[in-house]
């Protein structure tokens, strides 16, 4: 098989979607949080004192934070997130927006807010955000087109999986562009189909498939976030033939 050509491209031109990551990012995404250091000791990271406040008044809701403090707490966590924590499973991110702590939650529910609290901070300047419902999968998709086709990895993936695969034949006559956009969907009680919580996140690169080429799509759930239904399932992957988008698509099951 002949080596794929990978090209840069501007997001203007060829419309590929970016995905910009928070300011700080699970241990494992990016080595910008071991390049900060400060001069905390490993004793006082594991302490609410560290902060910079007394415990008794973290949950003191009239009291006014210093942007140093709510700095400093943003280290902590940093900190504890390269440690490894079971929070670490259930954010996308966390970024400081004003004297606020915005923590990304994949999937915004009381449980992973209790994670983020227990095992990062449970300081009284920490925000959540994240979807709290799947949203619903609005593009459609198809199978194939001009001999370009979406095969699944399997058609049945047990349970426990934690990475579904997909293979993408160019059985065309035509180079194609493609990128590392994906999408997952599972089918709900209500027959709606929905996106899956997951860290979504991709490249902005575009790929050029030459004809008779095969490409190999990898996408990593988060179980710990959203337990995976069990199911039907749709994956997606978008390609580029003379400049328009199409979502091709295959389906499996999930049990």
């Amino acid at each position: 098989m002949k080596k794929l050509s990978v090209i840069v491209f501007s997001l203007v031109t060829w419309g590929l979607t970016s995905c910009h990551f928070k300011a700080s990012r699970p241990s494992g995404f990016n080595d910008s949080i071991a390049a900060r250091r400060d001069s905390m000791s490993e004793e006082a990271i594991e302490t609410d004192t560290a902060i910079g406040v007394k415990k008794d008044t973290l949950n003191d809701k009239g009291r006014h934070y210093s942007r140093q403090e709510v700095e400093n707490a943003m280290r902590i966590m940093e900190r504890k997130m390269l440690k490894g924590t079971p929070a670490n499973r259930v954010i996308s991110g966390f970024d400081l927006q004003g004297n606020v702590i915005m923590v990304s939650l994949i999937f915004d529910s009381p449980e992973n807010r209790t994670l983020v609290r227990k095992h990062l901070t449970d300081a009284p300047f920490v925000s959540f955000e994240g979807v709290k419902e799947p949203r619903p999968i609005n593009h459609g998709g198809i199978e194939d087109t001009l001999n370009i086709c979406l095969i699944a990895g399997q058609t049945v993936y047990p349970h426990d999986v934690r990475m579904v695969s997909t293979r993408l034949y160019n059985g065309s006559r035509d180079t194609i562009l493609i990128g590392e956009e994906t999408d997952l969907a599972f089918l709900d009680a209500h027959g709606v189909w929905r996106a899956l919580p997951m860290r979504r996140a991709w490249t902005d690169i575009g790929i050029c498939l030459a004809p008779g080429q095969t490409h190999i799509s990898k996408t990593k759930l988060s179980p710990e976030a959203f337990p995976t239904p069990s199911g039907r399932y749709r994956y997606y992957f978008p390609v580029y033939i003379d400049g328009q988008k199409v979502w091709l698509m295959t389906a499996f099951r999930i049990e």
